[in-house]
């Protein structure tokens, strides 16, 4: 079995939280928002992963960076069962001009009463409810 360790980020600004829809089809969770984020590379550390993560995603900086928690899940992926190690932070932008790159189809910002009406992946809603966002 094939194991990815992904990197991800709750991203704040103002009160406001910062998701996205994917713009690759067939990803492990369609049809659903996540939170920006993306596969390590070798040699790379935790934090250099999602600092680079979300610039390719957002095109943001990051200025607050806290280690929050981790999941994982086995997922059907690229037709094989693959092993995925979610790392997730909490974090907080220089900015809200946010730009849809690389894998982001759209980026919007939301405010806590708007995100539950949306459609999230399994596991971003771990995550939301954890915080009390959901």
């Amino acid at each position: 079995m094939k194991r990815r360790i992904t990197v991800a980020a709750l991203i704040t600004y103002n009160g406001k939280y910062l998701f996205m829809t994917q713009r690759k089809e067939g990803g492990i969770y369609p049809n659903t928002i996540h939170i920006p984020g993306g596969g390590m590379k070798d040699g790379e550390c935790c934090e250099d992963a999602l600092r680079r993560e979300i610039m390719e995603e957002t095109g943001l900086e990051l200025k607050e960076i806290k280690k929050f928690d981790f999941e994982d899940a086995i997922l059907q992926y690229k037709g094989e069962e693959w092993h995925f190690i979610f790392l997730r932070y909490l974090v907080t932008s220089t900015s809200n001009k946010a730009i849809p790159g690389d894998d982001a189809k759209e980026l919007f910002w939301l405010n806590k009463e708007e995100i539950p009406k949306y459609n999230h992946n399994p596991i971003s809603v771990t995550l939301l409810k954890k915080l009390g966002l959901l």
